[in-house]
């Protein structure tokens, strides 16, 4: 019931706005950098830029900011299994504490229209630190499969995926899809065998640079932080889920790198690179 209450709050708390004058609303999500940049537009009270007009529409996309967030995320695939949506259905408690976060945000541009009749502000969430604190529902790691036998293999420092391009969709006769990028990807192996979910993975791990990294460059440079200079480099086999948000990659792979305990660490620390086609989504 308090849950309830706290809702209607935050509602009746929006400020009232014209037909004439709805809020503009437009979000871009970067995969590679991490960031969501969420925008908001909002034309002065009565329409006119008066001495106090501007510090008072900054205070109604304030107040408009909490719903904005939950409207965007909602629309997002946490994994392949569910939506932002799904996941703020089922627990209520996490959206409350998301739509708490924007009280002490603030806005990283301020942009007025030629005409002066809107007023534009830019808010910019880093996803491990700020959004997937909220998202996620473990606390101590699951343990990865077991992989009984040695396998002959390298020591690695990350993994490299090339999931470039269309891969058949795992266990559908003759379609392909590209990867989608999502918040939680899941790797899988060519058996259908769960190889690392997000709950594998500590959470501080994915609080610090969430799951995978991902990029449409095959330039490593950038990521070498993560993934160091000796990674093993596979090419992906085909993508999985429902929103073909999962990757499925070769057994070979699979055995290196659950067989030996210092490559291990390569899939609980998040050391991953992901090379996709796309990494930026945009909605209004």
């Amino acid at each position: 019931m308090r849950r309830i209450f706290l809702f209607a709050g935050i509602l009746l708390s929006l400020p009232v706005l014209t037909q004439e004058a709805p809020p503009a609303i437009h979000w871009r999500l970067d995969w590679e950098a991490q960031t969501l940049e969420l925008t908001i537009g909002l034309a002065p009270p009565a329409g006119r830029l008066t001495p106090d007009a501007p510090h008072r529409t900054l205070q109604d996309i304030q107040t408009l900011l909490p719903l904005s967030l939950r409207q965007t995320l909602s629309t997002l695939r946490i994994s392949s299994r569910i939506t932002g949506e799904d996941f703020f259905r089922s627990n209520p408690d996490r959206l409350l504490s998301l739509l708490a976060l924007p009280e002490t945000k603030r806005p990283d541009l301020i942009t007025y229209s030629q005409d002066l009749s809107r007023i534009t502000a830019r808010y910019t969430f880093s996803v491990p630190r700020e959004i997937l604190p909220h998202l996620l529902l473990h606390h101590d790691p699951d343990p990865l499969p077991e992989r009984i036998g040695w396998v002959p293999a390298d020591t690695f420092s990350g993994l490299v995926i090339d999931a470039k391009g269309t891969f058949p969709v795992y266990g559908k006769q003759g379609e392909t899809a590209a990867l989608t990028p999502s918040l939680f990807p899941r790797l899988y192996s060519t058996t259908g065998e769960l190889v690392l979910s997000e709950r594998m993975i500590p959470p501080q791990v994915l609080t610090r640079w969430g799951a995978v990294a991902f990029t449409t460059s095959y330039r490593e440079e950038p990521h070498l932080e993560r993934i160091g200079a000796h990674p093993l480099r596979i090419r992906a086999e085909a993508v999985f889920g429902q929103g073909r948000t999962d990757l499925v990659i070769p057994e070979e792979a699979v055995r290196m790198l659950l067989a030996h305990p210092e490559n291990q660490r390569i899939l609980t620390e998040g050391r991953i690179l992901v090379i996709c086609e796309n990494v930026v989504q945009e909605g209004p």
